[in-house]
């Protein structure tokens, strides 16, 4: 009896870490739990995206999510850190940091991880109001712009936190396509997003 005991509770460690290993996201701080501090007057292409309407709060340090950038439209963009602000605990889905958004058709991505053409399950965590949906930006292997796709991963965000996710097929649209990076595609609203995965998918 000890022997089947201790076979079945080897097996059980198995399967979970055969299940573990399965939700390994490739998405670097997807959680967004890394910050950078950028300088605004040290920085031109962060005062470019200041001077079209970017909200990165107002004093000269920009708290921005590390491997995440602003691309167009615009947007107040803020870091949600529950380990400095408790109250804000309800607004971070796991971990200390969330990102919160108020975005006017804007877009933000994630130039930390080059995903290569396959199939994903992709992943999200949202609460607040408005929409946006995850896509991705195509490059060939020169870096050559090729084009943009939907993640197929749409949010209507309600009061609670809740997950939205979809298995696609990022950078098969053309043969030639290197890599690609994952965005946000935030079209209206007051948006928190937390713990981004991309998961490949045998």
């Amino acid at each position: 009896m000890k022997k089947f005991i201790l076979t079945l509770c080897a097996i059980l460690c198995c399967i979970g870490f055969l299940a573990g290993a399965e939700e390994t996201s490739i998405l670097k701080n997807g959680d967004f739990e890394q910050i950078s501090e950028v300088t605004k007057g040290a920085a031109p292409w962060l005062m470019r995206k200041v001077q079209a309407g970017w909200d990165f709060t107002a004093g000269p340090i920009a708290y921005l999510p590390k491997h995440w950038g602003p691309n167009v439209g615009k947007a107040k963009v803020r870091v949600i850190d529950a380990k400095e602000n408790p109250d804000d605990k309800a607004n971070v889905h796991g971990g200390n940091r969330s990102l919160y958004l108020e975005p006017k058709h804007a877009h933000m991505y994630n130039s930390g991880t080059k995903i290569k053409p396959g199939k994903y399950k992709v992943s999200v965590w949202a609460k607040g109001e408005g929409y946006f949906l995850l896509g991705y930006y195509n490059y060939s292997n020169t870096n050559r712009n090729m084009g943009s796709g939907s993640c197929k991963v749409e949010v209507r965000p309600t009061a609670e936190w809740k997950e939205y996710s979809a298995v696609t097929e990022i950078g098969k649209n053309k043969p030639d396509i290197g890599y690609s990076f994952l965005s946000i595609i935030a079209t209206r609203g007051k948006i928190y997003i937390d713990d981004i995965k991309v998961v490949p998918v045998k």
